[in-house]
Parts: C-alpha cells; structure tokens; sequence
C-alpha cells in the first residue's frame, strides 16, 4: 500500500509491535487515515448491513487490532490492509449472524404473541424498540420453571422447524438427555409462552389476546 505524506505503513505495522503507546499512536494513524476506506470497502462488500452497524464494525475491527497487538500475535512483516480487510469481513459476517439469528427469534417471539396487540406491531417496533421487547422476553425466560424455560429457549432457538411439534420434541428430548411426550412438550410450551405473555403485560406490554378485555 503506497504511502501518503501523514501515513507511513511500515512504520504503523512496526509501531503496532512496540509499546503501549506505540499501539495507541498505530491505531489513531489508522483511524484517522484508513477508517474511510475500510468502511466503504464494508458498505460495497456488504451492502445490507446499515451505515450505523458499518461503523460498529470498524470500531470492532479496531477492537480487533488492538487485542492482537497486544497479546503480541502481530507479525510486522505482514501487509497491513489485507490484514485489516480479514478482521473487518469476519466482524461483518459475525453481525450478520447475529442479526440474522435475532430476526429468527423475533419472528419466533411474534408467533408467541400472535393475536396480541404487541405482536401486530412487533414489525413496526423500530430496531432499539424491538431489541428492549427481545430482551425483556429473554428475562422472562429466566422465570420460568426447568420444563417451561427447556421447550421454550429450544423453540426460539430452532425456529421455524420447531413450529413442528414433531421436531421440537425431538429436540428437546436431544437437549434434555430423555424422551419427551409431544404432548407433554406442548403443554410446556403453552404454559411457557402464557407466563411470557404475562411478564411482559407488568412491563407495559399489551398482550392480551384479541376479544379479551
């Protein structure tokens, strides 16, 4: 990679192998001078993820430069962009999964408050209203008896195949270590989702199903 008059890069991969501050002086020259790049780079390579997350990313790809060269993994014979390119795409597909695991669950948590008026709206939640609600259901996980929680985690956690009952008993029988009974699962999961339902109506949630007063 050319240099620039303010950018030298053999001099930031060498001082990414020296001192503390050595570190700190590396990382504000590639912040000041490459964060540009990286993220349009990010913003070409993967276009759907929001120009917010972007810089999330870079921020966690700097995260990522700092852990190396600090636990002294850094090899300052090494190029440095292609270098920052693998940190930023593996940080990338991380959010992406990640993203794409809470979308699955809060399809899952809006067939669990199908028929209320939180789960006709979930979709209209913007991203911070939809990730409070994900994680005020996670807490009132945390509640629920051994059985409840088991069927309950296991049918977010495998959705959609789990709206089978078929499946989601093979599933938690597989977690649990012993043979359950569909109906025994089901029963579970109709107990789990209405002691959910009623954790999230004391926080505010309207949750009641349609007809009820």
């Amino acid at each position: 990679m050319a240099g620039t008059p303010d950018f030298n890069e053999l001099e930031v991969r060498v001082l990414l192998t020296g001192s503390k501050a050595d570190i700190d002086r590396a990382l504000t020259l590639i912040q000041r001078h490459l964060s540009q790049r990286l993220v349009g780079w990010l913003n070409r390579e993967f276009p759907k993820i929001q120009a917010a997350d972007l810089n999330d990313i870079w921020e966690d790809t700097l995260l990522g430069v700092l852990k190396a060269a600090q636990e002294r993994r850094f090899d300052s014979s090494r190029a440095l962009l292609p270098w920052l390119y693998k940190i930023a795409r593996a940080r990338a597909i991380d959010r992406g999964r990640r993203a794409d695991a809470l979308e699955r669950a809060l399809t899952a948590l809006a067939r669990t408050l199908e028929n209320t008026q939180t789960g006709r709206l979930l979709e209209k939640l913007t991203p911070e209203e939809r990730n409070e609600l994900w994680d005020l259901f996670q807490k009132a996980t945390e509640w629920l008896p051994g059985q409840q929680q088991l069927v309950l985690r296991v049918y977010i956690d495998h959705f959609p195949e789990t709206q089978s009952m078929a499946y989601l008993q093979q599933e938690v029988s597989h977690r649990s270590g012993r043979p359950e009974t569909v109906a025994g699962i089901k029963r579970a999961l109709q107990e789990a989702r209405a002691k959910a339902r009623k954790f999230l109506s004391r926080k505010g949630y309207d949750v009641r199903k349609r007809g009820q007063p």
